[in-house]
């Protein structure tokens, strides 16, 4: 990959959700958001889980456009977690490549959120925001020296950092020269010092220019190890460059394990081993912009496993709601609510059969749906 010529987005986790009944971990006072977060150098995800992401880039903009897309479902069928898109916006110069525009970008989001990844990109401020290290990512002491003041200066204080392991660094299986880093020692470093970090971007063996001399099954095993997201590079780079690639031929796609390079094998072994979904997923594929434009209220964890139903009333005022009921699939209520409920933000579901269901809510003359799925 001839990293000079990327034109990147700058890269935020725009993926927001819905606060799960059951955090495992409180948000931070200094964090206003909904979605993801970071904490004692760990990232979380809104229902307080922690979330480690594992998957792959996909560049978008050297395929056209229906094959860039295909690599959403794709990478999701190969058991990814997360996708970091890498994009480029309209201009002359890269008349070569897919002219992205806010339009085409915000499909690539929801892609990801249809297909349950995290999507990796530029969007709003209070979510998780990722920042390369410096060197085109790859120089480990801008992360060592000065991550920890960048978090600090944060009002959110959620800062995502990431590493990008090329030509600097080596494994210890082999001698490094005097300029490198050995991999497994700054991985450790990283987290004795608990800064916020994923390895943003690795290669296999075989690019040119030394690119890549280092194990990259070692480079998996160290960050799996210390709980240290990964993305490889890439689900679909160029045909041509094969050491970048997890799928042999991304005009083709990705159906079985022949559609794989053969450490393409391997890496989507990995994900099946090591990626899990982020659990607290919205119940609607609607990107955040959507949902911010028109009334609307959430409710979730959806499916519900458990009693309790958090209900985020968005930009509803919950003051004014006179009457809440759980209806079933023929309409019949099932269970009336105390108007008072919508204070607290939680809905108790004690002793409802599991099925679909329908959530009434309504505000004066006005009346919203939430469709609910329980499964307790």
């Amino acid at each position: 990959m001839k990293k000079l010529t990327l034109f990147y987005l700058g890269i935020l986790m725009v993926f927001a959700m819905g606060e799960g009944a059951n955090a495992q971990v409180a948000r931070p006072e200094s964090n206003s958001g909904k979605g993801f977060f970071v904490l004692d150098g760990k990232l979380y995800d809104a229902s307080g889980n922690e979330f480690i992401p594992i998957g792959a880039n996909t560049a978008v903009f050297w395929q056209s456009e229906t094959n860039g897309m295909k690599s959403f479902p794709d990478m999701k069928k190969a058991g990814a977690n997360s996708a970091r898109i890498v994009s480029v916006t309209n201009n002359s110069a890269n008349s070569w490549s897919w002219q992205s525009n806010f339009t085409k970008q915000k499909a690539c989001v929801k892609a990801c959120v249809d297909n349950k990844l995290v999507p990796i990109r530029t969007a709003g401020i209070k979510n998780t925001i990722l920042i390369d290290a410096g060197g085109c990512g790859q120089n480990p002491d801008t992360l060592i020296n000065y991550a920890q003041e960048l978090l600090d200066s944060d009002p959110e204080k959620n800062i995502l950092f990431a590493i990008h392991f090329y030509g600097l660094w080596m494994t210890k299986e082999k001698s490094k020269q005097s300029w490198q880093f050995y991999v497994e020692d700054y991985l450790q470093q990283f987290k004795t010092k608990k800064i916020p970090v994923i390895v943003g971007e690795f290669g296999w063996t075989g690019a040119p220019d030394n690119f890549t001399l280092y194990d990259p099954k070692k480079i998996i095993t160290e960050s799996n190890k210390h709980g240290i997201g990964w993305l490889f590079w890439a689900w679909n780079s160029n045909p041509n460059e094969t050491y970048y690639d997890i799928v042999a031929n991304y005009t083709k796609g990705y159906s079985t394990e022949a559609d794989l390079t053969e450490h393409g094998k391997f890496i989507v072994q990995q994900f099946k081993d090591n990626a899990k979904e982020a659990k607290s997923f919205l119940p609607t594929s609607s990107s955040m912009i959507d949902l911010e434009a028109s009334p609307s209220i959430w409710v979730f964890p959806n499916p519900l496993t458990s009693k309790v139903l958090n209900v985020d009333f968005r930009n509803i005022e919950r003051e004014k709601i006179k009457q809440i009921q759980l209806k079933n699939i023929l309409g019949t209520t099932v269970k009336d609510f105390h108007p008072e409920s919508a204070l607290t933000g939680q809905l108790v579901l004690d002793g409802i059969a599991p099925g679909t269901y329908f959530l009434c809510f309504r505000n004066g003359q006005e009346r919203f749906t939430s469709k609910l799925l329980i499964t307790n």
